[in-house]
């Protein structure tokens, strides 16, 4: 709740701020229809009464009041909406954040990943040439072995 001080918006005592401020919060849980209905209410209530020039000038103090308590009572909803419309777009824009740098470190390990296989055959070709030998991986053996292994097999 609020920690406004009754005197200072102009409020009699702080009963009467904490009725405004019950009141604003109905007002801003209504619909339109409610909130017409309510009016009508009040415009029923005030003919019914007999006139007089305290009553009024007490009326309109009271309606003066109440008009400020729903002024702030929205603006500070409005705020509070603000902040939650900012911190849900912000954790969205940080998901994707997260998301776009995740990608980009997928494809940096297999972009490694690729230069590093290209670089150890590169390497091991040159080896090879060198010290005329025949240095080959596990699986480029095991390949090599299935290959020849299909072959006999289709000589026979």
């Amino acid at each position: 709740m609020t920690n406004w001080n009754y005197k200072e918006l102009g409020f009699d005592s702080e009963e009467e701020m904490k009725a405004s401020i019950k009141k604003a919060e109905r007002k801003l849980d209504m619909n339109a229809t409610e909130l017409m209905q309510d009016e009508h209410k009040e415009r029923q209530e005030r003919a019914n009464k007999g006139f007089s020039f305290e009553g009024l000038d007490e009326g309109v103090r009271k309606e003066r009041l109440d008009d400020e308590v729903l002024y702030r009572l929205r603006a500070e909803r409005d705020r509070e909406m603000a902040i939650k419309r900012q911190q849900e777009t912000q954790a969205i824009f940080d998901g994707i954040g997260q998301a776009i740098k995740k990608q980009k470190e997928n494809e940096a390990k297999q972009e490694f990943e690729e230069r590093k296989a290209k670089a150890e055959a590169e390497l091991r070709a040159e080896l090879n040439i060198k010290h005329n030998v025949n240095m080959q991986t596990e699986e480029e053996r095991q390949r090599d072995e299935s290959l020849k292994d299909m072959l006999k097999n289709l000589i026979k």
